[in-house]
């Protein structure tokens, strides 16, 4: 009989510290790892946006770049016809 006694008590005293760790019971544990888990996911949520927003910044400035250099192209292929049209205009005029 005494070794029962023994074992419930020692079972009573696990079940409390089990529910009294730390002084908080297992709603407050609940509430509290729930509101460590939601500020994670928040903090990681706002890099993962502004992450984003920064790559789209980038994406807009290389479009912008390669359409900038695609007209200078543009402009330089105009500049060479006309010359090669200047110097036709020029060979054409001494042979007449």
């Amino acid at each position: 009989m005494n070794t029962n006694k023994r074992i419930k008590i020692s079972i009573k005293n696990n079940n409390n510290k089990i529910n009294n760790h730390r002084g908080l019971d297992l709603r407050r544990k609940i509430i509290l790892a729930f509101a460590v888990i939601s500020i994670l996911f928040s903090v990681v949520t706002f890099l993962l946006v502004f992450g984003l927003i920064d790559t789209r910044d980038q994406y807009n400035f290389f479009i912008e770049s390669i359409i900038r250099k695609k007209s200078v192209i543009k402009g330089m292929n105009i500049s060479m016809l006309e010359a090669r049209r200047s110097e036709k205009d020029f060979f054409s005029s001494f042979r007449s």
